[in-house]
């Protein structure tokens, strides 16, 4: 915990010796008896914190960006995308958001809201007027013209407009038609998360918000994931360097000529030149890693598609096999400790020699997830895993392995990552309970050159559990 001086802690207890929750800086504790009571209150807050603190230093101190159609999510982070507008578009864009949010409410929750027509309601003029009265209460949300009459107006507008009336229901395809914008139901699902406080299926929208922020504000569609997930995953490491996977490359690997017109090694892609000579002269140095990266499992080439096809362990060796698993278990028992403030039972953090009891669970479970584990592994193959981790000195089950060991370990920037991915295939979730599918099918959609064009070619249905409708 943080060493600032706070007044009140979370049991409302005053002192002038309490502490603040290191991560998000917003609790404070009457250390240790509060934190692990409280925990469960506030670690959903707790962990989106440094996405969002993070977030500041993509724009000057103390200014507030002024609203951009072409920079959406921004004005919905700034609570200023209903500023500026016309009066008819702004209450339009208020009943398409309440409609669009209690459509996709039923259709992934499988939820009727009281007052709406899913519920048999004539109108949905009594849900509708609580949702206003919840958007007067955030500051900044509704333009400086609105006033508690122009909550009548709205409502009398949704009940009599024949393009936006409150006695229809409206699904995304509806939506996109009329506004003649694929992107609309994205803004409008995020605009109404920040008056429910809630995404989907009950999950916090910051994380997504946060991204596409990123992506207005230039950064790539793999930094500014990496922004994202690095934040939510390690507090200490708020101002990383921000790997651009998929930006092209900025100088030649041999001479260093900075340039817009390089082209890359056609075997490897991991290299760029000036021309075919820069590349010739480059080649006595490239040749070794050329051949391996080419000849490498295809795991490595396209990892995130890898890891959610399931495949990310096979084609490799038995030795790189356990050294990744092993891996696995070791970030993520870092990342509990780290984020969770838990020692998994059995673990070196538990107090045990070493974390064989943990990398024999996490084998077990990874049995039961299909296709997990090669197609070569077998019992025995569990055991000669565990013997290899007591007794190989670099990947020891009696070590601890923090984010920057695995880097230096595998010399990639990008491994950390992976290794969370896949332990999540294993656990069914990332450390606080949070699900990463949505991560993984940003990552996985990068690779195939597709990126998420602010999420309208991805069926968000899976990452929440439910069915897409049919």
């Amino acid at each position: 915990m943080s060493s600032l001086t706070p007044t009140y802690s979370a049991c409302s207890t005053f002192s002038s010796d309490l502490k603040h929750c290191v991560k998000c800086e917003s609790v404070s504790y009457c250390y240790p008896t509060c934190q692990p009571t409280h925990r469960k209150t506030n670690k959903d807050d707790c962990a989106l914190a440094p996405v969002l603190q993070g977030l500041d230093s993509l724009f000057p101190a103390g200014e507030t960006p002024k609203r951009s159609d072409s920079k959406p999510f921004t004005a919905i982070y700034f609570n200023n995308y209903l500023h500026d507008r016309p009066e008819k578009d702004t209450f339009s864009i208020l009943v398409d958001l309440f409609k669009m949010e209690q459509d996709e409410v039923y259709l992934f929750e499988g939820y009727l809201m009281e007052g709406t027509i899913y519920k048999g309601e004539m109108a949905w003029k009594k849900a509708f007027h609580e949702f206003l009265s919840r958007a007067q209460d955030i500051e900044g949300y509704l333009p400086p013209w609105w006033t508690p009459n122009k909550a009548t107006e709205c409502i009398l507008f949704g009940l009599r407009d024949n393009d936006f009336n409150l006695e229809c229901a409206q699904e995304k395809a509806d939506i996109q038609k009329t506004r003649d914008n694929q992107q609309m139901p994205i803004n409008l699902h995020e605009s109404a998360g920040k008056v429910y406080e809630r995404g989907l299926a009950g999950l916090k929208g910051d994380i997504m918000l946060a991204m596409m922020v990123c992506m207005e504000a230039g950064l790539s569609c793999t930094a500014a994931i990496d922004f994202i997930s690095d934040k939510v995953y390690i507090v200490e490491e708020r101002n990383h360097p921000l790997p651009a996977m998929d930006q092209p490359p900025k100088a030649c690997s041999n001479c260093w000529t900075a340039s817009t017109d390089l082209k890359r090694c056609a075997r490897c892609k991991t290299t760029a030149y000036c021309n075919r000579d820069c590349q010739h002269a480059h080649w006595k140095t490239h040749k070794e890693a050329c051949s391996a990266f080419a000849n490498s499992p295809s795991g490595d080439k396209n990892p995130f598609t890898a890891i959610s096809n399931g495949t990310f362990l096979h084609d490799r060796s038995e030795k790189q096999t356990f050294q990744l698993v092993i891996d696995a278990v070791r970030m993520r028992q870092e990342d509990m400790y780290n984020i969770e403030s838990v020692a998994m039972k059995g673990s070196i953090y538990d107090g045990a020699s070493s974390s064989e009891g943990v990398l024999r669970e996490f084998l077990v479970k990874a049995k039961e997830v299909t296709g997990f584990l090669p197609s070569w592994w077998t019992d025995a193959s569990t055991e000669a895993c565990v013997q290899f981790g007591l007794h190989d000195d670099d990947f020891s089950l009696g070590d601890a392995q923090k984010k920057a060991d695995i880097i230096e370990t595998w010399k990639d920037e990008r491994m950390p990552m992976k290794l969370r991915m896949l332990a999540e295939k294993v656990y069914g979730s990332a450390p606080g309970g949070v699900k990463g599918d949505q991560m993984l099918a940003l990552m996985a959609s990068s690779e195939a050159g597709t990126g998420p064009q602010y999420m309208t070619g991805i069926n968000m249905a899976p990452a929440f559990g439910r069915n897409s409708r049919g």
